[in-house]
């Protein structure tokens, strides 16, 4: 199940992070609508994956499960494990998708807070009480992944449905735009760089004299 659930978060990581380049993209030109046009579409994406995948791992999970265990003891464990394991995916999709849209405008410490306080506060606490406390078979824990990262979702998606698109792309416009002292180094490089060509020309053409 640790195997299966590295392909989930890497499938879920891929369109989380392509989408967050193109959305950093689009703030940085200043194109506030075209980024929040990204994010819905990343979002709408990240939905149609996550149910793809979880119909083909429930329609699969007895075929997936003779094919990675020998022992029927450890089938039967896997079998019950699948329904919440899905459950769990389908949650971490979305928390995994909106950490990289908030990411994406530049509030990778907001939605990294989140996620650990999620994972310390929420999924932690509840799977040691199930399996400590009430002595609950693996699929608890399965299901503390679930409501901890439903919870992070939900934190981080009202953070981008609240998202002042055009604040946003007007600050990663200026820190993508360069300083007065960047402005005046590049200006001075490239008033060095003129002079360098004129002397060059100089030369061509001193040489140029000399032959004729």
């Amino acid at each position: 199940m640790g195997v299966v659930w590295e392909v989930f978060e890497a499938t879920t990581e891929g369109l989380g992070s392509a989408g967050a380049v193109r959305i950093s993209y689009y703030l940085s030109e200043n194109l506030p609508e075209q980024a929040k046009r990204m994010s819905m579409k990343v979002v709408f994406l990240a939905a149609v994956q996550a149910f793809s995948l979880v119909s083909f791992f429930l329609i699969l999970g007895p075929n997936i499960t003779v094919a990675l265990i020998v022992d029927p003891v450890l089938q039967d464990m896997f079998l019950e494990l699948v329904g919440m394991t899905s459950l769990a995916y389908f949650s971490m999709t979305f928390a995994q998708i909106f950490w990289s849209l908030v990411g994406a405008q530049g509030r990778f410490s907001i939605a990294t807070a989140w996620i650990l306080v999620n994972r310390w506060f929420v999924i932690f606490p509840i799977a040691a009480i199930c399996v400590f406390g009430y002595h609950f078979e693996s699929d608890s824990v399965s299901a503390a992944v679930a409501i901890g990262y439903s919870t992070a979702a939900f934190a981080l998606a009202y953070v981008i449905t609240w998202t002042d698109w055009p604040r946003m792309a007007l600050e990663a416009r200026e820190e993508v735009s360069p300083t007065a002292e960047d402005a005046a180094e590049l200006s001075s490089v490239d008033a060095g760089f003129d002079e360098d060509l004129l002397d060059d020309d100089d030369d061509s053409s001193d040489g140029s004299s000399v032959i004729l």
